[in-house]
C-alpha cells in the first residue's frame, strides 16, 4: 500500500479545508473586475446621529423675584456672622509678622548619652570603649565630641563637646558603689 491510500481520509479533509476556499477566493476576485475598496470606518458612521432622550432629568423652575430676594437676604445673613474662634491656640506670630528681627538662637542639643565601658593601656597607647565602640586620643565617639585625654591608671577619659566645653567619663567598677 502506498502512501495515498493509507492516508487518504486526511488528504481528502485536507483538500477540503485548505485548497478549496483558495479557489474560491480566486474565482470571486476573477468575476469581479476591480477589487474591492477599502471603506474607512469613519465613513460608516458619517451622518449616523442616534437620538438619545436624557433619562430621569428634571428641569428647575426659573426663581421668581421674591425668592431671588429671599436667597439675597439669607446670603448677606450668613455674611455678616462672624467665624468661630478655633480651638486651637495660635501661638505667637512668627518674628517677621511683629517687625522685630529674629533672635538669634540656636537650638541646644542635648548632650549625647556616652557610657565608657572599658579603658585599655598597651604598647600600641591607649584605648577606650565608649558605647561599645573603640576610641583612641583624637576619636569622635559623637557628633562634634573628640577623646582629648585617656588616663588608663584612673579609668577616665576626658572629652571634649562641640562647644568647647571638657567632660570627663570615669568607669565604674561594679560592686564598688
Amino acid at each position: 500500500m502506498n502512501f495515498w491510500h493509507q492516508h487518504k481520509d486526511h488528504a481528502r479533509a485536507a483538500a477540503c479545508f485548505l485548497i478549496a476556499p483558495a479557489l474560491v477566493g480566486a474565482m470571486v476576485l476573477m468575476t469581479y473586475p476591480d477589487p474591492p475598496r477599502r471603506v474607512a470606518v469613519e465613513s460608516f458612521f458619517d451622518g449616523f446621529k442616534p437620538e438619545i432622550e436624557p433619562v430621569n432629568v428634571k428641569t428647575r423652575p426659573a426663581i421668581d423675584a421674591e425668592t431671588a430676594t429671599l436667597y439675597e437676604a439669607e446670603a448677606a445673613r450668613l455674611a455678616a456672622i462672624e467665624s468661630p474662634r478655633s480651638p486651637f491656640p495660635a501661638g505667637d506670630p512668627p518674628p517677621a509678622a511683629t517687625g522685630e528681627p529674629a533672635p538669634d538662637e540656636t537650638p541646644e542639643t542635648p548632650a549625647p548619652r556616652l557610657t565608657l565601658t572599658s579603658v585599655l593601656s598597651g604598647a600600641g597607647g591607649e584605648i577606650c570603649v565608649i558605647n561599645h565602640k573603640a576610641f583612641r586620643v583624637g576619636g569622635t565617639p559623637a557628633s562634634g565630641w573628640s577623646v582629648i585625654a585617656i588616663d588608663a591608671a584612673n579609668r577616665s577619659v576626658t572629652l571634649r563637646g562641640p562647644d568647647g566645653t571638657e567632660t570627663v567619663l570615669e568607669q565604674r567598677i561594679p560592686g564598688t558603689g
